[in-house]
């Protein structure tokens, strides 16, 4: 964890990001996040573009994935296919 500051919620409900932990996350207003809570504890996820590091390792675990499933590029271009026609 590179951040740790506290904040508290607003009577409106709000909760306040410091500006430190905003600044290091590269935030800015109109930041979408999804928001996920288990018992004591509340999780923001950042919403948006992945950045081209994380598309590159996505695909290459789409690759593994692939191959360890035994696909070919016909099955894989197969299945684009029927996923574009709504199929």
């Amino acid at each position: 964890m590179n951040s740790l500051d506290m904040t508290r919620l607003s009577s409106k409900g709000q909760v306040v990001i410091p500006g430190d932990v905003r600044t290091s996350m590269g935030l800015s207003v109109g930041t979408k996040f999804i928001v996920m809570s288990d018992k004591d504890t509340i999780i923001l996820k950042r919403v948006g573009r992945p950045s081209l590091t994380e598309v590159q390792h996505i695909l290459k675990e789409g690759q593994k994935y692939a191959r360890r499933a035994g696909l070919k590029k016909p099955d894989v271009e197969g299945i684009i296919h029927q996923v574009r026609r709504g199929q």
